[in-house]
């Protein structure tokens, strides 16, 4: 008897040719929250308004360069939401400049050997 494994568990809804249904979510969202600041712009200004919304929905719900399992808001909210105090640089402070620093560590290493 032959048993027949997945290969793939998650597997996302495709409603249009390349849009998904997360995709078609967040654009309807999208959508809402520009009819909804529509209302602060200049009349004037509310077709270049839609347009650059249009635009940046699109790149939005656009694979993320890096990681090509998420999209790129998917990826923004997890910048935005990463811990801050976990990757952190190491700083090294020298009070006389470098030759001092080389000067101390030669020291400290004589001290622990024993030697003078």
């Amino acid at each position: 008897m032959r048993y027949m494994v997945t290969k793939e568990i998650e597997s996302e809804t495709q409603v249009v040719w390349f849009l998904y249904f997360q995709d078609m979510v967040f654009l309807t969202a999208w959508v809402v929250m520009t009819m909804i600041l529509q209302k602060q712009v200049h009349t004037s200004l509310t077709f270049f308004f839609w347009v650059y919304s249009v635009v940046m929905g699109v790149i939005l719900v656009l694979p993320c360069g890096r990681n090509p399992k998420r999209r790129n808001y998917q990826s923004i909210v997890l910048y935005f939401m990463r811990p801050k105090n976990i990757y952190s640089y190491a700083e090294i402070r020298t009070v006389h400049g470098y030759g001092q620093l080389q000067k101390n560590m030669e020291g400290k290493e004589n001290e622990e050997s024993g030697v003078e």
